[in-house]
């Protein structure tokens, strides 16, 4: 064999040695990185966010020559008179009613507590106001009916027929459903007696009417 000769040979022999190393070195860097863990990384779950509850900036009251005031005269909400359109009024306060619980004739006292307002109501047909607690409540974010855009406040004859006799009745609008309940886009209790609500909360006197006179009144 000619030295030529063996030098090919020596020459595919190196070839073939590298080749192999490099196979055995990238199997190796595999199983090293294959050591590293058994099982994926535990996924990390963030948790569930609040909804931040979004104020509902107008609306209109849509009773005919009724005026909502506010006790300390902070604000005045009209419905429409004559032939005339209601009034679009700018939101004044706003309340998180997902706390009031379950709405019922007394459910006004913990709307006070909540910031829900002292309110004096002019029906039509009464010679003297009726009394009240408005609250305008904020909308669930997921809440897209409109109800949630704006307030349409309505003050039923009805209603107001039920306050005889020292009861307190209540009106309200439901906003669409959000994961299998629906809340309040406002509440108004009625009164023919004032109902002894201040902006920090309720006071210490009496309500104006036993357990025994009030309604539970839907809308």
């Amino acid at each position: 064999m000619s030295m030529d000769d063996r030098r090919v040979g020596w020459l595919v022999r190196a070839v073939v040695a590298l080749t192999t190393v490099g196979v055995v070195g990238t199997t190796a860097y595999a199983v090293l990185l294959g050591c590293g863990s058994s099982s994926p990384p535990p996924r990390r779950v963030a948790p569930a966010s609040t909804p931040v509850w979004m104020t509902i900036p107008s609306g209109v009251v849509e009773s005919r020559d009724v005026t909502i005031s506010a006790s300390d005269g902070s604000f005045r909400l009209e419905g429409p008179r004559a032939d005339q359109p209601p009034p679009m009024f700018r939101t004044p306060f706003s309340v998180q009613c997902n706390h009031l619980g379950r709405l019922s004739p007394a459910a006004w006292k913990t709307a006070g507590n909540l910031g829900a307002r002292p309110v004096e109501i002019i029906v039509p047909g009464r010679q003297r106001p009726l009394y009240g607690v408005l609250a305008l409540c904020k909308a669930h974010p997921n809440d897209g009916s409109a109800a949630a855009r704006s307030y349409r406040i309505v003050v039923p004859k009805d209603r107001v027929a039920q306050t005889s006799g020292g009861r307190v009745s209540y009106v309200y609008e439901l906003g669409a459903k959000v994961a299998g309940r629906s809340w309040a886009t406002w509440v108004l209790w009625l009164s023919e007696s004032p109902l002894p609500v201040s902006h920090g909360g309720v006071h210490d006197a009496p309500p104006p009417s036993s357990p025994a006179g009030e309604r539970r009144v839907f809308r």
